[in-house]
């Protein structure tokens, strides 16, 4: 399809086009990636394991939208994956967003799914997902490593990295919500650089087998002072001074259902007109 062609009409019947039927609809990932633009299989599967990783942010087993299928086109090229609507859905997100093809079949997808949650949200999803995780494992080594009080502990580590703790740093943030955490209204990149400085802590407590309460809120306070200059430097700015995000995580998460469930009813819904 020649690039004066390209229009989101004509990429999302291509898209349409190049499904396939054998009791669910699917795309190979090789289809996937010539109605996107791409023609390095190496990079687009690249986009493919990204998109996978961000289930997790959207709650779903990506084994029933990731199907691992290894073949080769006509041509040559090796696919690994059968693809369902969803998961499309996910890689088209990831991929590189300065091709049209790529925004088109967006735009389109996104109508699907009556959504304008896009890669942004989704990322953010996925990075809060992963700050959980890390955190439990950051208290668990601390425990195992001799920490009496966890709160004292996490809090030098704002400190490091915001020169104030958490109870004045929500106070300095404007964050007076009752419930939820201050992660939960941060921009990706805010919770990116918490989840460097969370896991870095830890291995900076495994690496130089810190123990004791005094140590460790002191190697939490050290990283967090490390972490600061990092976010200081590349985004011009304290990491105090980084504006929270309008929606909070409860809310991209109820979004991201509906996604889910918009997206995976198209499908459905063929199925059942079809048994009619």
């Amino acid at each position: 399809m020649s690039d004066d062609a390209l229009t989101p009409a004509t990429v999302g019947l291509h898209f349409e086009r190049v499904s396939h039927q054998n009791g669910t609809c699917y795309w190979l990932d090789t289809d996937l990636m010539s109605v996107l633009g791409y023609t390095d299989s190496t990079a687009f599967r690249k986009v493919v394991l990204k998109a996978i990783s961000c289930c997790s942010g959207l709650e779903i087993d990506p084994l029933g939208d990731f199907i691992r299928y290894e073949h080769t086109t006509a041509e040559g090229m090796p696919g690994f994956y059968k693809l369902t609507r969803l998961a499309c859905f996910l890689v088209t997100q990831q991929a590189d967003q300065t091709k049209p093809q790529v925004q088109m079949l967006q735009f389109c997808l996104a109508n699907m799914a009556d959504s304008l949650m896009g890669h942004d949200e989704i990322e953010r999803l996925e990075v809060r997902g992963k700050l959980s995780e890390e955190e439990k494992a950051l208290s668990s080594t601390a425990k195992m490593h001799g920490v009496v009080n966890y709160a004292f502990f996490k809090d030098q580590g704002y400190k490091g990295m915001y020169n104030m703790g958490l109870s004045q740093l929500k106070k300095h943030k404007h964050f007076l919500a009752k419930s939820g955490t201050l992660y939960d209204r941060m921009s990706t990149t805010e919770l990116a650089a918490n989840l460097f400085r969370i896991t870095q802590t830890k291995e900076r407590i495994k690496t130089h087998n810190i123990e004791g309460q005094n140590q460790l809120e002191n190697a939490a306070f050290k990283v967090g002072r490390t972490v600061r200059a990092i976010v200081r430097e590349n985004t011009g700015k304290n990491p105090e001074a980084l504006p929270l995000e309008d929606r909070a995580i409860k809310e991209l998460k109820s979004e991201g259902k509906k996604v889910v469930k918009h997206i995976r009813a198209i499908d459905d819904k063929t199925k059942k007109g079809k048994r009619r």
